[in-house]
């Protein structure tokens, strides 16, 4: 109220001299008594002024207007009881009216008094009474709680509304706060950083997480970066009021947005896990939570590891992993897997016992015939029941030996009873793998090269013929290698059904592929009588071979 009384002075100094203001002018005047008719002051003049009670409405008479006081008055043209009616409201209008539009028209703040409260909102003091609405009035923070003392308090206000014909206003007080907080944000974030570490206050708790305060604008401290353990409630890490220090994780300078991390000054938990839990250890940790596909155990503050359902039992036949674990029951577990850069652990509760599929490659190693029946049928393989509740399975490819087989039901039919060969058992991937076609010789070992084979022509075409040695098992003669004659055609030496006999020149097991030649078994055969009754030298023998 200092800078309305220095107005008045100044008021007071312009109006020396008049001693008969005109209507509409000003004068000051002083309080002489007030009553429940008005405000009674001296005018100077042959009457004393009132300033009628109605004109301060249902808020009365302000406190600050006493006997002595020197104010600003408007001269109304009314006479009321022989008293001069006139305006301090009016007065006080004229006065800084001026100054409220220019502060509006700017942005600029203007310092207000709460009067008094009303329904809606507060009349405030800005030089005149002007309307603050409850909700643009920010609640005075007190260690108690916010303060309910609010006339008397002083506070900057945005001027949002003027009515020049009424000449009153509506303010904010809540806009003026808010440019404050953004100014006092632009600058905090501005000397802000990523990797920064702050000192703050816990501002606000949420599901997601907590809201700290830092040098006047609120950072955000998600649910996952509390804590390097897992984090069911925020409430559990901090509280409201807690002085917390953290780390800058990213900031938005566009939307004055700061992430931060509690847990990020802490050492990481993981950073040592491959030392302190190698594959194949075994380790006693804490069950924290039960999903269907298995339990999430808890080895330290911060590191879990996963217990696959299927990691429960050899037979599997577990049906519902409640059955077997219960959250906060403490484990021993085997370490299968364990990866730094992916944070994932693998235990087992079974590699703990004995592998029954060790037990099973022991009573049946790889060559060892066995009998099952064939459960059900796959495009590359088939299935089947081995003892033991174990289950092998037999490719395609193992089927048979010269055969494409396109799909197993050309060979085989679920519910067949069948005799097969062990070709691997691999107890880690708990797996056997079986075979129809080892239960016989493969029909290429007799076909190797340097062999000599004996077929039935069974297809002439013009580049050769082609001879069947076996169930399957086709050779093919080239016309090149059929005779040391030249020019002749396939049809003129062979005929359908003919047996041939010739040496294998190449056998290649990837192709089931088989070329044969008669001309160089003839030759081989001369080669050996040439050898065996010739008294040429072998040198000479062999000039005269290679000039045919």
């Amino acid at each position: 109220m200092d800078e309305l009384n220095e107005v008045e002075m100044n008021f007071e100094d312009m109006l020396k001299g008049y001693s008969e203001p005109e209507v509409g002018g000003m004068a000051t005047v002083q309080i002489v008594n007030i009553n429940e008719n008005g405000v009674l002051v001296h005018m100077g003049t042959k009457y004393e002024g009132i300033i009628p009670v109605a004109e301060f409405g249902h808020g009365g008479i302000p406190k600050d207007l006493a006997p002595g006081k020197e104010i600003p008055v408007v001269l109304l043209p009314e006479i009321r009881g022989g008293h001069r009616v006139v305006s301090y409201v009016q007065a006080r209008q004229k006065m800084v009216w001026k100054d409220i539009v220019a502060a509006q028209r700017s942005s600029s703040p203007v310092r207000a008094v709460i009067v008094k409260k009303i329904k809606g909102g507060y009349i405030v003091d800005i030089g005149i009474d002007a309307f603050l609405p409850a909700s643009q009035l920010v609640a005075e923070k007190t260690d108690g709680g916010d303060s309910k003392d609010v006339p008397g308090r002083v506070i900057n206000v945005f001027v949002t509304e003027i009515n020049d014909r009424k000449k009153d206003a509506v303010v904010s007080h809540r806009k003026w706060v808010e440019s404050e907080k953004k100014i006092i944000a632009d600058k905090v974030i501005t000397d802000l950083k990523p990797g920064d570490v702050i000192e703050g206050k816990v501002t606000g708790v949420t599901d997601f997480g907590a809201f700290v305060d830092v040098g006047g604008i609120d950072g955000l401290v998600h649910i996952s970066d509390l804590s390097w353990q897992r984090v069911e409630k925020t409430g559990d890490v901090v509280k409201i009021g807690d002085t917390v220090k953290a780390k800058v994780l990213k900031l938005d300078k566009q939307t004055n947005k700061i992430s931060l991390g509690i847990k990020h000054l802490k050492p990481h938990p993981w950073d040592k896990v491959e030392e302190k839990y190698p594959a194949g250890s075994i380790v006693r940790g804490k069950v924290n939570s039960i999903t269907g596909f298995g339990a999430f155990i808890e080895l330290e503050p911060g590191v879990e590891g996963l217990l696959h359902v299927s990691e429960l039992s050899w037979d599997g036949k577990t049906d519902d992993i409640k059955n077997v674990l219960h959250v906060e029951e403490e484990v021993d577990v085997k370490v299968v897997d364990v990866s730094r850069s992916n944070e994932r652990i693998s235990l087992s509760i079974k590699r703990l016992l004995l592998n029954p599929w060790e037990k099973f490659r022991n009573d049946y190693p790889a060559g060892t015939k066995v009998r099952g029946c064939v459960t059900r049928l796959a495009p590359f393989g088939a299935f089947v029941s081995l003892p033991g509740d174990k289950e092998g399975l037999i490719h395609i490819q193992d089927m048979s030996w010269m055969k494409k087989i396109n799909h197993p039901k050309e060979v085989l039919g679920v519910g067949d009873e069948i005799e097969a060969v062990v070709t691997e058992i691999n107890p880690e991937e708990e797996k056997a793998v079986l075979s129809i076609k080892h239960l016989t010789e493969d029909p290429y070992e007799k076909f190797g090269a340097g062999k000599i084979v004996k077929g039935n022509v069974v297809k002439i075409v013009d580049f050769g013929v082609y001879v069947k040695l076996g169930e399957g098992v086709d050779a093919f003669i080239h016309k090149s290698e059929m005779s040391r004659e030249k020019g002749k055609h396939p049809a003129e030496l062979f005929n359908i059904d003919q047996e041939v006999e010739a040496k294998v020149i190449r056998s290649d097991r990837d192709t089931r592929k088989i070329d044969i030649s008669i001309k160089r078994m003839e030759n081989d055969r001369e080669r050996e009588l040439i050898e065996k009754y010739s008294v040429v030298p072998k040198a000479q023998l062999s000039d005269i071979l290679e000039e045919e």
